[in-house]
């Protein structure tokens, strides 16, 4: 007999907050699962959210808005297992993984969680966030651990997160399986190495996680001895602090947002990709270049290494030390395209659709 498994979408708004990452995922997730017998699927939706279109799959049309008002997510959010009760699901699913504070639907529920970053912030960098956010999203975190009765993660490392939040605050740990990821990248056309340019590629960001700076100084320091770098292509937002050194260090460019297009062959045409971030639930753009066959730079002991490490050749260094850089950007860099094709083909197989879908449905399938 099918189960029936249903789908929280209200809190998904791509066109308004940062979630088009997991909009993607559950597109995946939902397409691939409408095509098994073994499930009958259904969404909960608001008039702005992402829905799946899908004669298949049911849609519980929320009457309001999500997106453009605070206090309408945060009632919807906490209040939809009241007035969703004649749902019939045998499973609840919440691709975003925050559940509510003040009830719990019927059925068992399953939260998708990447990361407990969250944690990472409140430990290393509490002054980044207001203390009143920060405590607000660390206790949805908390509280969705302690609701959720299966959680489906991306990788060793976001379960190691996930478990570790659960030791600290003396929270029940739910069943943790790790699916691992995927992404629409597979489809898209690789490099044939004729079309790559003379620069690397770095996704630059504010956070402090993601490490823009110590990548900086890593990069200024060599600029200062090696004087045919390739040049440092930096696609995003930086800090004050990079601001002011990226005046000081030739070849690099900067980019702001790009259209997806123009983005997906900035990394295609890339000799590398330099991705320094000390924190991951999983490293989604490391498969992504090597799937348009650039190559990465990561850093060890994270869940990007975990992914790399067994399939790629080289790329590992460590945050501490500029010589480790150094030598991880000159193992890429030389690398030869029948190196690099040969990852590209074993990072394919293992983070294929085929094999995520794989993956969800042998969890969901041992869930009673």
């Amino acid at each position: 007999m099918a189960k029936n498994l249903t789908f929280y979408l209200a809190d998904q708004n791509p066109h308004r907050d940062r979630s088009l990452g997991i909009t993607n995922i559950t597109k995946t997730l939902m397409g691939g699962l409408a095509q098994l017998p073994n499930y009958s699927l259904s969404q909960v939706v608001s008039e702005s959210s992402f829905a799946f279109e899908d004669d298949r799959i049911k849609k519980h049309t929320l009457p309001w808005r999500t997106d453009n008002s605070k206090v309408n997510r945060l009632l919807t959010d906490n209040l939809h297992p009241l007035f969703l009760k004649k749902i019939p699901a045998d499973i609840w699913l919440y691709p975003k993984g925050y559940l509510p504070f003040l009830s719990k639907p019927d059925g068992v529920v399953v939260g998708l969680m990447h990361d407990a970053l969250l944690l990472h912030y409140a430990d290393k960098y509490p002054h980044f966030r207001s203390r009143l956010d920060l405590a607000y999203w660390l206790n949805i975190l908390k509280t969705s651990l302690r609701k959720c009765d299966y959680v489906l993660t991306v990788s060793e490392s976001a379960k190691k997160q996930l478990t570790d939040v659960c030791e600290r605050y003396n929270i029940a740990q739910p069943k943790i399986f790790v699916t691992y990821e995927a992404s629409d990248f597979e489809s898209l056309e690789p490099s044939n190495f004729t079309d790559k340019g003379n620069y690397v590629i770095h996704l630059a960001s504010e956070q402090p996680h993601k490490c823009t700076l110590p990548l900086l100084k890593f990069w200024k320091q060599l600029s200062e001895t090696d004087k045919n770098l390739p040049d440092l292509h930096l696609i995003g937002k930086i800090c004050p602090e990079s601001e002011k050194l990226v005046t000081a260090i030739p070849g690099v460019v900067r980019k702001s947002h790009l259209p997806e297009e123009v983005f997906v062959d900035e990394i295609r045409k890339a000799r590398a990709l330099l991705f320094p971030s000390e924190s991951e639930g999983f490293g989604l753009p490391a498969i992504e270049s090597y799937f348009l066959n650039t190559p990465v730079v990561y850093v060890e002991g994270t869940s990007v290494a975990e992914i790399m490490e067994k399939d790629t050749k080289a790329g590992e260094f460590s945050l501490s030390s500029f010589e480790s850089f150094k030598k991880a950007l000159n193992d890429v860099l030389n690398l030869t395209p029948e190196e690099i094709a040969e990852s590209r083909a074993k990072l394919l197989d293992r983070f294929s659709k085929r094999r995520y879908l794989a993956n969800v449905d042998q969890a969901l399938a041992s869930i009673n």
